[in-house]
């Protein structure tokens, strides 16, 4: 399973005990994507997370290091992230299509 810092990283700051508002939280992201080199590594992350079946949005949304919202299948989690980060980063984009992850021998 792929760790995916930056996105844990841009979630962490979106936790509940940061206490943002959502206006806030958007905001923020806009500012961190205006550093290219950031972004590219949070687009190709964003990418690989939404296009990958295995992807376990209810735990970066929801962990032991931060709490930004409790879903309660994978299907929301994977809604409420494409709201918060998919479409900050490519608004005027659809998310990718889910592939399985092939996993190695």
């Amino acid at each position: 399973m792929t760790n995916y810092p930056e996105i844990r990283k841009t979630l962490s700051l979106c936790s509940v005990d940061i206490g943002l508002s959502n206006d806030s939280e958007r905001a923020l992201l806009k500012r961190m994507l205006c550093n290219i080199e950031w972004r590219k590594k949070f687009e190709e992350e964003i990418i690989s997370a939404f296009s990958d079946t295995s992807t376990p949005w209810t735990e970066l949304l929801f962990n032991e290091e931060y709490e930004v919202v409790e879903a309660d299948t994978e299907k929301e989690a994977r809604e409420i992230a494409a709201e918060m980060l998919w479409k900050a980063a490519f608004p005027d984009k659809p998310l990718p299509s889910l592939h399985e992850h092939k996993k190695e021998a």
